[in-house]
């Protein structure tokens, strides 16, 4: 059974402390927050989890108290399960110091803002398949979506094939063998570039001093096509550079849906 955490700040109190840059929390109220344990038995979760993909995208930031829970539990899900878990650092609102923020994640979470009913922009927000988002602590209500997407039909996992070894100038050549499905059509392809994991000790702020496990980050992106919902196959290179882990080939509709989805270890 789910272990669920022992105190939830109302999202609207996470929002005054996260944007005030600190927190009059009592002591005994901070610890519960930031206290973490993995909310699941050995091997609960994974029983539970289907065969379908699914991509949980977390929206963080180093500067928020509230945060360090769900990197957490995602690099906990990145070690024990087969989901695919990414990491997408937010800069309007950050540590001045050591920051791993982009302004390309800051744009895809106003994106999602937009495209899904009811989202807003906050932190620690996760992304579940492009298509809803969670409080990034509150892992009861969050996982009962995953583990329902995951025994879905909803998203496809795509056929990725390497062509070749890595070239002179580091780059490698892929396929992605695409198959009609779900009477879907005009999708775009993305491409994201996975950085390696760290644990980076936090130089200021609310969460100075922590160390934290930072995993599945989210370096580069970009469009590499357009699907029309017929057999194709589509060609791509990524960087076979020592800072990537891995990619994840996405195809998403013009809401942003993810549709189909896979991970590949460089």
């Amino acid at each position: 059974m789910i272990k669920t955490p022992l105190i939830f700040i109302p999202l609207l109190l996470c929002f005054s402390f996260v944007f005030l840059g600190e927190t009059t929390l009592p002591a005994k109220a901070q610890n519960a927050v930031m206290g973490y344990t993995y909310p699941y038995d050995d091997g609960e979760l994974e029983g539970q989890l289907g065969e379908t993909p699914v991509v949980m995208e977390l929206f963080s930031s180093q500067a928020c108290m509230f945060c360090p829970m769900a990197d957490q539990f995602i690099a906990d899900l990145k070690k024990r399960t087969n989901l695919i878990v990414l990491a997408c650092h937010v800069d309007y609102f950050d540590v001045r110091e050591g920051a791993i923020s982009t302004p390309e994640c800051s744009q895809q979470q106003r994106d999602y803002a937009r495209m899904i009913r009811g989202a807003t922009l906050y932190t620690p927000q996760i992304v579940v398949n492009g298509a809803a988002d969670y409080v990034g602590y509150e892992f009861d209500y969050l996982m009962d979506e995953v583990i329902e997407a995951s025994k879905g039909a909803a998203l496809q996992k795509l056929a990725v094939t390497a062509v070749d070894e890595a070239s002179a100038n580091g780059q490698k050549r892929y396929d992605l063998d695409l198959l009609p499905f779900a009477d879907v059509s005009g999708l775009d392809i993305w491409l994201y570039m996975v950085e390696k994991d760290h644990n980076i000790t936090i130089a200021e702020g609310a969460n100075k001093g922590k160390k934290l496990p930072y995993v599945s980050i989210v370096r580069q992106k970009e469009k590499i096509g357009r699907w029309d919902g017929r057999a194709q196959k589509v060609g791509f290179s990524v960087a076979a550079r020592a800072e990537f882990d891995s990619f994840v080939v996405l195809l998403k509709n013009d809401r942003g849906v993810i549709l189909g989805a896979n991970q590949i270890k460089l």
